[in-house]
């Protein structure tokens, strides 16, 4: 690999020239992300971040549960199912049930934003390096973004 990476001037671009995909490429630097941050990541935490990122680029869709399109809600509960886990499918719902953990979220923790713990309205998935996986809003898609949002409200493990 490292001769890779001097070939091709990047761990990205020698990821993807090994693996021969840019999908497979993003998946092994996101799980490496998350180890990382957590290395004793649970199973089923990296196997619902690695549903998440094959959902990558579906497009948002209000009460989308997947496949073809997914709300915050809808993503979580999948990646969650995805993981043997079982999430109730709103983001207020999936906040009331988890174990609260005060900071930092680490890697498979979910980060909830709303006006306050009893008005939340958005959820996305916890990767580490302070990155979500999440589906954010009507005409964008399922992405990686920062999570460091004003409205952050907790952040908590899937129960």
């Amino acid at each position: 690999m490292c001769g890779a990476i001097a070939q091709y001037g990047s761990l990205a671009e020698a990821l993807r020239s090994t693996l021969g995909s840019s999908s497979s490429a993003l998946e092994v630097e996101v799980l490496s992300l998350s180890l990382s941050d957590r290395p004793h990541l649970q199973d089923a935490d990296a196997r619902a971040i690695d549903f998440a990122v094959h959902a990558l680029g579906i497009p948002y869709a209000w009460g989308g549960n997947g496949p073809q399109s997914y709300d915050c809600s809808g993503l979580i509960v999948a990646a969650e199912r995805s993981a043997g886990r079982r999430m109730p499918r709103t983001a207020q719902a999936q906040h009331d049930v988890a174990r609260i953990v005060r900071p930092p979220g680490q890697a498979g923790d979910l980060a909830f934003f709303g006006a306050s713990a009893r008005s939340i309205g958005h959820v996305g998935l916890i990767i580490g390096g302070q990155l979500m996986i999440d589906a954010p809003h009507a005409g964008a898609v399922v992405r990686i973004e920062p999570y460091s949002w004003s409205e952050l409200i907790d952040e908590g493990a899937p129960s």
